[in-house]
């Protein structure tokens, strides 16, 4: 039928009835389309999570409280959030001369410096280390007398904290032996966001990148049956330990409740050589879990498109709270309330993960 046919038998010969009409009569149309042909592709089907129905949960089994940065931390059965993770959770750094942070991964003997874990912020740090006298930290805040704000990089991104002396600054340079280190808290006025990729409004200290670190203890059981040597989770220094959903169940988690708090599971943590070093002795133990995890945990196994992570290993999963405030206990319930849709992996990363195994 034409158009001038069409215009005769809806509208006559009003013109703009003849446009509303014909409108409504090609709406329906679409409708009815798409009614009946449900299975055309549309943007739905690239969504990358769903809602999770399942009725099994996980539980807390362990928190843990790092209060300096890449040395020894603290087993708790409650503790506070706050917007940057738990509270005091990576809220001091070792720097060194060159302005940039110090950890494990270069000086491995961090590992046995052991600070307390603060109840307030104007508690003293007290420092331990094997064959080092005890060293007490006076609390050093903006505004207190002496007080000296200092830059330091961490990753990429350009940090500054609150100088805790000459006196520490001494002390942690003789116990790890090397001249020009420094003991930075941070400093509250200073906001350092995470990356905006993974989500906007979220913060963290002096943490690699995320406030709060999710391992799982059935993953870590799967692993040790792998390993000629058997290693415990403090390799991994996470924050919060679940149990009671299976190893690796926690890869496809992208929102899970925890008691009261919601969290985001953003992305599976990259593995250094920290969970090689000995934590109870700060020293280097070989290639092992780095080794076996290369072998079915690296990005190419878990199907990421990201070809720069392709080799790298992957263990726990990297978490945002929402909130920014709350508390976590051990013994609190873990709900899966979304999880990821699985996709086939991208044909280079199934390519490289064969050529591995």
């Amino acid at each position: 039928m034409s158009f001038e046919s069409l215009s005769h038998l809806l509208g006559g010969e009003d013109p703009d009835l003849t446009l509303v009409v014909t409108g409504v009569v090609l709406s329906i149309s679409v409708v009815a389309l798409c009614w009946l042909f449900p299975c055309l592709p549309d943007s739905r089907s690239s969504k990358k999570d769903e809602p999770y129905y399942g009725t099994e949960a996980a539980e807390v089994t362990s928190l843990r409280v790092y209060p300096i940065k890449s040395c020894a931390g603290h087993e708790v059965d409650c503790w506070e959030l706050t917007k940057t993770g738990l509270k005091y959770d990576r809220n001091w750094v070792v720097v060194g001369a060159d302005g940039r942070f110090r950890s494990q991964r270069r000086l491995p003997k961090m590992a046995v410096i052991t600070p307390s874990l603060p109840t307030s912020d104007t508690d003293p740090l007290i420092i331990k280390a094997p064959g080092m006298p005890e060293l007490v930290v006076p609390a050093r805040r903006r505004g207190d007398p002496g007080a000296k704000e200092v830059p330091v990089g961490v990753w990429g991104d350009q940090c500054t904290g609150i100088d805790q002396g000459e006196e520490t600054a001494t002390w942690l340079s003789r116990c790890l032996g090397e001249p020009g280190l420094r003991l930075l808290r941070y400093d509250d006025a200073f906001t350092r966001g995470t990356d905006p990729a993974y989500g906007r409004g979220f913060f963290t200290a002096y943490s690699d990148g995320f406030p709060l670190l999710l391992a799982s203890e059935e993953s870590l059981e799967d692993l040790n049956a792998r390993l000629a040597q058997p290693i415990g989770m403090e390799r991994f220094r996470p924050n919060v330990v679940v149990e009671g959903m299976g190893a690796w169940a926690e890869d496809a988690w992208t929102k899970v409740a925890v008691g009261d708090v919601v969290m985001r599971v953003v992305k599976p943590c990259d593995r250094c050589q920290v969970p090689t070093i000995d934590q109870s002795t700060g020293t280097k133990t070989g290639a092992e879990p780095t080794a076996t995890l290369r072998a079915f945990r690296t990005g190419a196994h878990l199907g990421m498109a990201d070809e720069k992570v392709a080799s790298a290993v992957f263990f726990g999963q990297n978490v945002l709270h929402e909130g920014g405030r709350g508390a976590l206990r051990v013994g609190d319930r873990v709900e899966v309330l979304r999880v990821r849709v699985r996709q086939p992996p991208p044909p280079k990363a199934a390519a490289a993960a064969a050529k591995q195994e």
